[in-house]
C-alpha cells in the first residue's frame, strides 16, 4: 500500500502528522475542490498553468536554454541566471500563503516580465507571432489576477 503525509491533520506525539493511504489524500483535495466554486477553480487553472510556464522559462533560463534567444533579444549573458531565479522565486510566491503582498508582488512582476519579452521581441523587428507565447502567458496572468480578487471579496 502507497502512503502520503495527510494535509491538515492533527499532529501526532512526534509533531508530523499521521501516515494515510495516498488515496485518502487524493480524495482530500478532490473533495477541496468539488466544493470549490467553479469559478476558484478556474483561478487555480489559470495560476497553475502561469505557474508551469514561469517555472519551465526559470529552469531554461537557469539551464542555459535561452541563451541563444536571449543575445538575440540582446540581454547579457548575466541576465539569464538572473530572470531565471527570478521566475522560480516568483512561482514560490503565488503559492505561498502567509503573507498576500508576495502574491500581489508576484503577479505584478510576472506582468512586468511578459510586456518586457512582448516589447522586446517587437523592438528587434520581429514578428507578432514571436511574441504571441508571452501575450496568451500575460493574458491568463491578468485574469488569473482578476478571478484572485473577484474571490477575495
Amino acid at each position: 500500500m502507497e502512503f502520503g503525509r495527510a494535509i491538515a491533520c492533527a499532529p501526532h506525539d512526534e509533531g508530523q502528522p499521521p501516515l494515510v493511504p495516498a488515496h485518502a489524500a487524493k480524495d482530500a483535495i478532490m473533495t477541496t475542490l468539488a466544493r470549490s466554486s467553479p469559478i476558484r477553480i478556474v483561478q487555480l487553472v489559470l495560476q497553475g498553468l502561469v505557474a508551469l510556464i514561469f517555472l519551465v522559462a526559470g529552469l531554461l533560463n537557469l539551464t542555459g536554454a535561452m541563451t541563444e534567444e536571449m543575445m538575440r533579444l540582446g540581454y547579457p549573458g548575466y541576465f539569464m541566471t538572473l530572470i531565471g531565479i527570478a521566475y522560480l522565486i516568483g512561482v514560490l510566491c503565488l503559492y505561498q500563503s502567509g503573507l498576500a503582498f508576495l502574491q500581489e508582488w508576484a503577479f505584478g512582476a510576472m506582468a512586468v516580465t511578459l510586456v518586457g519579452a512582448a516589447g522586446s521581441h517587437l523592438a528587434i523587428g520581429d514578428p507578432i507571432t514571436r511574441a504571441a507565447p508571452a501575450i496568451v502567458t500575460l493574458i491568463l496572468l491578468l485574469a488569473a489576477y482578476a478571478l484572485r480578487h473577484r474571490l477575495r471579496r
